[in-house]
């Protein structure tokens, strides 16, 4: 038993590690070489899925906080303490919610929110834009999750590599050829490639993660006065969007089952 013990101390150890180096990673790229956090963060996933792949994950959950804004936290101390919350959390949430995209970003977002509601850090506040780029962002969204999606299950790539290249193209060239506006863009590309990752036991098919990148766009533009620059919101929206195409999916499979005559097994509650 302390052997086992060990071993999980081990894991949550080398967790919090990655999602630290994850985090400071993300910065460094934002601060020092002047990339979008977008694209820092892609480049973090893709080099940790080369590089490091056994730890790619818990890397890529740190690359969402740190993609905090300054103005939520003003201080290295603020995100290296999301970091090590968004680890801790990281290590406790790993039996529950696997396979469905932007479980990272939500970890994440959690671990941000602990930290920067207590410090007032100040939320960004985005304005909602007109009719026409809303059914852009929405389309843009949709074509993010389908292409994640498509590479992570018929190419030999693994979700995070497929997520940060989908971000890595989406952060470079949307704001290239459509200016201001390619940057929500690519903030609904790059969400949406977090709905992408969901492994296909959870929502089968490309047609299906094209309906939940609808969601993803559809929230994305809608949330922009809300909790603005929080790292780990994007995923935060891909998981919801994930969770409601697979709980409905469920819910039609199991209503299809009971009028074929199938009841579940009655729950052991001794």
């Amino acid at each position: 038993m302390i052997r086992d013990g060990a071993v999980v101390v081990d894991g949550a150890r080398w967790n919090l590690v990655a999602v630290a180096g994850g985090t400071l990673l993300t910065v460094a790229g934002a601060t020092e070489l002047g990339l979008s956090p977008i694209v820092s963060a892609s480049l973090v996933g893709v080099g940790a899925a080369v590089v490091v792949q056994r730890v790619a994950v818990p890397v890529y959950c740190g690359a969402f906080v740190g993609m905090t804004s300054p103005e939520v936290f003003g201080s290295y101390w603020q995100v290296t303490l999301a970091a090590v919350l968004a680890g801790l959390l990281f290590t406790a949430a790993h039996p529950v919610f696997h396979g469905l995209g932007g479980k990272l970003g939500t970890t994440a977002f959690v671990g941000v929110s602990l930290v920067a509601v207590p410090t007032a850090g100040s939320f960004q506040r985005g304005a909602l834009p007109g009719e026409s780029a809303v059914v852009s962002v929405v389309g843009v969204a949709a074509l993010g999750a389908v292409v994640t999606f498509a590479i992570h299950t018929r190419a030999a790539a693994s979700p995070v590599l497929a997520s940060g290249v989908v971000g890595a193209v989406g952060g470079v060239l949307l704001p290239l050829v459509f200016g201001h506006s390619g940057r929500l863009f690519a903030a609904a590309t790059y969400s949406a490639s977090f709905a992408g990752m969901t492994d296909p036991r959870r929502i089968p098919n490309e047609w299906w993660l094209g309906v939940t990148g609808v969601g993803v766009g559809l929230v994305v533009v809608y949330t922009l006065p809300f909790v603005g620059g929080s790292g780990g919101k994007l995923g935060t929206i891909a998981f919801g969007a994930s969770l409601g195409i697979h709980g409905t999916l469920r819910l039609v499979d199991l209503f299809q089952l009971v009028r074929r005559g199938y009841r579940a097994p009655a729950e052991e509650t001794t």
